[in-house]
């Protein structure tokens, strides 16, 4: 009689068997997971040192023609709660009064940038470029499914959220989760193919919340915006009464004239690189956005020029600081502080921004363009100053003079100092609150440099100097729903001429604005499948070219 197996054995065999296929499983798993870590990493450090190429390149190139203007943006990680309860945390793997920042900057660079927004079929010739761009860097905002639901009259015509709410101007920033879009906050309609954006209401069935997008699906964006104007146009079917077009570039000679087809394409422009003109009539600071070209994220070009930009700037201040009104000298100081509040509020906003397209239709593609990340939920910009910037220095060689002439140089004639490691502004506490140049330099018993959270200035007679260059706006006065607090840093055309005269006998330039010797951006990306808990975080310090 042959033996079998007992019942034992087999029990116990089976048990063996689930032993090693679990183990096995196990190991295939964390190597599985390894490998899918390793990945995450790979990619997001492919992606990280292609954001630090392009932005040094750009940095590189930067025109200080134009300015640079740093908005830097806190938010706690519960601030949706304050307004929707259902709303939830912008980032749920981090403490509730954890800070996210959603800093934004721009500024002008030199090279040639192209477009991709051509009228009809064309643009395969590559001939709608500008030499000089504005740059963009900083998050994007993203309408997702809902961009879809107004289809619009015509293949040719798309909708975006307006950057204007219940009739004031009210930027939509990534974490902002409530405001009717076609309700309270209406819809821009723009014709692709006619030579205005207008604000209109979509159709009155259509009105659904703005979307809420969690932290780690954030848009990183850099969008570049040539400008240039080829001072041609036809608005008459009389060639002699053409006028400067400014919303199309490289259009042609057009069905008047007969120089070249009727459908012979052209560039889509804005009229201008702000949300509104510079006529000052009926300005306020709440007044709304007119022009939204540029911020719907569909037009990548602009008919406004650098000259057209400082003289707009320019004649706006005017309008406030007394020159104009009783024939006096314009006041310098008032002067800046109008133009760079015009920058601030008109000239920095969160464009539109999207990861993929509704369609495949040509005008639904421009948005996803700018996009640089696709997760990236936290974003800072500092700036730091050389040693001796806003120093007075008469005869230009790099000095500092003493201005009162007592045989003494003092603080406010040598400029700005600081021993130590580098300081970068804004400085930032625990509660997301910001500091600036009017924090008071110190040093610890154990010689490390700190900062004392006193507001005053280091030196009362640079208070000029650091108004011109920072403030500390209330988020609630510039509709900035959910922000814990807001820092901006504007550096203009006057870079060099702090003061002017002889020792002695001198004053204060008033519009001066020293420009940072480098810049210093912290970005935090994320692996959309979710493998890298917390994303990850790089930083990298840019030098600006020297004077």
């Amino acid at each position: 009689m042959k033996r079998a197996f007992t019942l034992i054995e087999l029990l116990v065999a089976i048990l063996v068997l689930l032993a090693v296929l679990l183990a096995a499983g196990r190991i295939f798993s964390a190597t599985t997971e390894v490998a899918g870590i390793g990945e995450a990493l790979n990619d997001n450090q492919s992606d990280l040192n292609a954001i630090e190429r392009q932005l040094r390149q750009d940095v590189a190139a930067i025109s200080k023609e134009g300015f640079l203007a740093i908005r830097c943006v806190s938010l706690r990680n519960d601030c949706r709660l304050a307004t929707n309860p259902a709303g939830g945390y912008l980032d749920p793997s981090l403490p509730p009064d954890a800070i996210l920042r959603a800093d934004q900057m721009v500024f002008f660079k030199y090279g040639f940038e192209g477009t991709q927004n051509y009228l009809y079929g064309e643009g395969g010739n590559k001939q709608g470029e500008g030499p000089i761009s504005r740059i963009y860097f900083g998050h994007g905002y993203q309408l997702g499914p809902v961009r879809r639901q107004p289809d619009g009259q015509g293949l040719a015509t798309v909708y975006d959220a307006s950057p204007n709410r219940g009739g004031q101007l009210g930027p939509i920033g990534p974490w902002m989760d409530r405001g009717l879009l076609g309700g309270n906050r209406p819809m821009v309609r723009q014709n692709m193919g006619l030579p205005q954006t207008g604000f209109n209401n979509a159709p009155s069935s259509f009105s659904v919340p703005l979307p809420a997008f969690p932290a780690e699906q954030w848009l990183l964006c850099r969008q570049a915006v040539f400008m240039a104007d080829d001072d041609y146009g036809f608005t008459s079917n009389n060639p002699t009464q053409n006028a400067a077009d400014p919303y199309f570039y490289l259009r042609g000679g057009g069905a008047y004239n007969g120089n070249s087809n009727p459908y012979s394409g052209g560039v889509i422009q804005s009229p201008s690189i702000f949300l509104r003109g510079f006529d000052p009539a009926g300005f306020g600071g709440f007044s709304p956005a007119t022009i939204a070209s540029v911020i719907t994220g569909r037009v990548d070009s602009s008919s406004m020029e650098i000259d057209d930009m400082r003289r707009g700037l320019s004649e706006f201040a005017d309008f406030f600081d007394g020159g104009d009104a009783d024939g006096s000298p314009d006041n310098l100081q008032l002067h800046w502080n109008t133009a760079s509040g015009f920058i601030q509020r008109y000239g920095l906003f969160y464009p539109h921004a999207e990861r993929a397209t509704s369609n495949m239709g040509r005008f639904s593609l421009p948005p996803t363009r700018h996009v640089i990340s696709g997760a990236c939920s936290d974003v800072r910009i500092e700036w730091t100053w050389p040693a001796g910037a806003g120093q007075i220095d008469f005869d230009g060689d790099g000095q500092a003079d003493d201005a009162d002439d007592d045989g003494i140089l003092e603080p406010f004639e040598v400029g700005f100092r600081h021993s130590g490691r580098t300081p970068w502004f804004p400085f930032m506490n625990d509660a997301g609150q910001f500091g600036g140049l009017a924090l008071q330099q110190y040093t610890t018993p154990d010689n490390q440099d700190s900062w004392l959270w006193n507001w005053q200035p280091e030196f009362a007679d640079n208070l000029p100097l650091v108004g011109n260059v920072e403030r500390f706006p209330d988020p609630a006065g510039l509709n900035f729903d959910g922000a814990s607090a807001i820092y901006e840093s504007t550096f203009g055309f006057n870079r060099t001429e702090v003061a002017e005269g002889v020792p002695g006998d001198y004053e204060y330039v008033g519009d001066a604005t020293p420009w940072p010797s480098a810049i210093r951006v912290t970005i935090r990306v994320h692996d959309r499948a979710g493998r890298l808990t917390g994303g990850r975080q790089a930083q990298f310090v840019i030098d600006l070219p020297k004077e």
